[in-house]
């Protein structure tokens, strides 16, 4: 055998392997709505690594299912189609263990205490302009995809 296709053997499995991992692991999603103002604006699209919860921080920008409802949220079937799933992009601000904090305990979705075992609490940068824990309470943390790496566009690096 010649060299070059002891060379290409190796390499297009390599490829292979490396593009699939990629595509198990990361995926972009585009910023739709002004929650996350002024850390992003919609249409900004991100780059998100799949997580598993064990590896979220508070601090965190994640990408995570968006409930079904206006007025009683209802979260969708785990059974639904991936592709028809509705996401959202927040902050994770508490993890299980963590306390919500004086300017949430206001809210009557938000527990009092520590964050239970599986569940976390996300907040749209943008007080004013954002569904998320303070009308949700809490997510379960199999809700979340994954977290924001990296934004495409004149300011590629996220803060937090």
């Amino acid at each position: 055998m010649t060299p070059l296709l002891v060379t290409l053997g190796v390499l297009v499995p390599v490829v292979a392997v490396t593009m699939w991992w990629l595509r198990v692991r990361m995926l972009v999603v585009r910023v739709d709505g002004v929650s996350m103002e002024p850390t992003l604006r919609s249409d900004d699209r991100l780059v998100v690594r799949r997580d598993r919860p064990d590896r979220l921080r508070a601090g965190q920008i994640v990408v995570l299912e968006r409930p079904d409802g206006f007025e009683e949220y209802v979260w969708p079937s785990r059974r639904a189609p991936w592709r028809r799933r509705r996401w959202m992009v927040k902050r994770l601000v508490a993890m299980p263990g963590d306390r919500a904090g004086e300017r949430l305990a206001r809210y009557p979705a938000v527990p009092a205490g520590p964050v239970p075992p599986g569940y976390c609490l996300v907040l749209g940068d943008n007080p004013y302009a954002s569904t998320d824990s303070r009308a949700l309470g809490l997510v379960p943390l199999d809700r979340v995809l994954g977290v924001a790496v990296r934004r495409f566009g004149e300011s590629a690096v996220l803060p937090g």
